[in-house]
């Protein structure tokens, strides 16, 4: 076997070996992308819905705040076991930081540590009977909430993702593009009908 004859076989050889090594490469990458994709989409879904539940929950005691018409002593005196049982959720919370500490970006870390902070801080605001604190912060609330959840859309580029299925879909489902025009010669109508051409 001559030289030549052995490079000949060893380029196509190396060429099959290079190009399977890349497309290998490229598929682990991709399933990579897919997996933290999944795992991030299922973080907010859960932290939209755990927060999203305790403003729920919190109404209900904002609703009670806002048409308590005794004093400052008896309200917290009344109130005590509600107290106890909103800050042990909003405490409770703070376990959705510490659990995708590690998959979210630094500022929607900041924003979730933010939203979980105001979550117990509007407990705490209950205590003022005759003002509109708790009233504020509970706007507050929602606007942090709201406003982490829109910047998680853009983390995940949902968006573009929805325009690109759209897309693929409408190609799916209307491959071809037909245009109808109504018939000019037939207006008066013959027999009322109006022809259709392409």
């Amino acid at each position: 076997m001559t030289i030549k004859e052995l490079i000949s076989l060893l380029i196509p050889l190396l060429s099959f070996i290079v190009v399977g090594v890349l497309v290998y490469w490229r598929e682990n990458r991709k399933q990579f992308q897919e997996k933290i994709f999944e795992y991030k989409f299922q973080a907010y879904r859960e932290i939209g819905e755990e927060v999203g539940m305790y403003c729920q929950d919190v109404f209900n005691f904002l609703d009670s705040f806002q048409f308590y018409e005794g004093s400052k002593e008896e309200w917290l005196e009344e109130s005590k076991d509600e107290f106890k049982e909103y800050y042990a959720k909003a405490f409770a919370l703070e376990r959705l930081y510490y659990k995708n500490l590690i998959l979210l970006p630094d500022d929607q870390l900041n924003r979730l540590r933010e939203l979980t902070g105001r979550c117990v801080r509007h407990i705490t605001v209950h205590h003022h009977l005759g003002t509109d604190l708790p009233h504020t912060s509970y706007d507050m609330l929602l606007d942090m909430l709201y406003e982490f959840l829109e910047e998680g859309r853009k983390d995940l580029s949902v968006n573009l993702i929805n325009s690109s299925l759209n897309r693929r879909l409408s190609e799916q489902f209307y491959p071809i593009n037909l245009k109808l025009q109504r018939s000019q010669k037939n207006n008066s109508g013959d027999n009322g009908v109006d022809n259709v051409t392409d």
